[in-house]
């Protein structure tokens, strides 16, 4: 719940996430989310209804290293 925080307090609030990705074990219907669902960020204004939003249900020791290596490959450049 800390993306917020930043941008919110520093006058660069711009109405929510353009794009979100969340890597999570738990699912939603089992009520293990505790509320952070894509659409929970959409109604506080987290994200915006039109964002770009995936969501991976895999554990992050296994997802992680995926990832980065796929985004090293393919030539993204570090922020």
């Amino acid at each position: 719940q800390t993306e917020v925080i930043f941008p919110k307090y520093h006058d660069h609030y711009l109405g929510g996430h353009e794009f979100a990705l969340q890597y999570t074990t738990d699912a939603p219907h089992w009520g293990g989310l505790s509320g952070c669902t894509f659409e929970e960020g959409i109604s506080w204004g987290k994200e915006r209804p039109e964002s770009r939003k995936l969501q991976c249900f895999c554990d992050i020791t296994i997802a992680l290293p995926i990832v980065t290596s796929a985004l090293i490959a393919s030539g993204v450049k570090r922020a």
